[in-house]
C-alpha cells in the first residue's frame, strides 16, 4: 500500500482514472455508483500527492477537478428536460379539439353522475353535467367550454333547436 501512495506515476493513474469516471457519471445513469468512485480514486490520488510533498500541485488539481465538476453538473442540468413541470399559470396543455363545441349536441357513452364521457362531433369527450345525473346514450348539448372543461346539459326534445342536421 506505500508503494502506491509514494509513486507520483500512480497518483497520477488515480487522478486519470478518477477524471475519466466521472465524465462517464455524465452520460451513464448510476445512481451516484460511478460519482463515487470517482470520488474515491480522485481523492486517493490527491492524497498522494500531499504525501509525497507536491503540495502546490495537489491544490492546483484540487482546483482542477471542484471546476470540472461544476462545469459536468451544469452541463448535465442543461440536459435534462424539465418542460413538464411547468406552474399551471404558465401550462399550455390545453386540448385544441375540444376548444370550440359550445352549442354542439352529442350523445352520452356513459352514464353523467356528474361526469363521463360522450361522443361530441366524432369525438370522445370528457364532459361535466350542469349537476343533473343523466344516464348512458342520453342526448346533450355543449353549453359551457373553458380549458379543458366542457360542461353539457341534456337535450329538451321538445325544444326545436334540439334537431340534429
Amino acid at each position: 500500500m506505500d508503494a502506491l501512495i509514494q509513486d507520483p506515476f500512480i497518483s497520477g493513474i488515480f487522478l486519470f482514472v478518477g477524471f475519466a469516471i466521472m465524465l462517464l457519471e455524465v452520460f451513464i445513469p448510476s445512481g451516484g455508483i460511478l460519482g463515487i468512485i470517482a470520488g474515491a480514486s480522485t481523492l486517493f490520488g490527491i492524497y498522494g500527492l500531499f504525501h509525497q510533498g507536491h503540495t502546490v500541485v495537489a491544490i492546483l488539481v484540487i482546483f482542477f477537478f471542484v471546476g470540472s465538476f461544476l462545469f459536468l453538473f451544469r452541463f448535465m442540468m442543461r440536459r435534462l428536460n424539465f418542460t413538464g413541470s411547468l406552474p399551471p399559470s404558465t401550462a399550455t396543455s390545453v386540448d385544441h379539439r375540444i376548444a370550440d363545441l359550445v352549442g354542439r349536441e352529442g350523445i352520452t357513452l356513459t352514464p353523467l353522475h356528474p361526469a363521463g364521457m360522450a361522443r361530441i362531433d366524432g369525438l370522445k369527450v370528457d364532459v361535466v353535467s350542469l349537476g343533473d345525473f343523466l344516464d348512458k346514450d342520453v342526448r346533450i348539448r355543449v353549453v359551457d367550454n373553458s380549458g379543458n372543461r366542457v360542461v353539457v346539459r341534456q337535450v329538451d326534445i321538445n325544444d326545436p333547436r334540439s334537431q340534429i342536421s
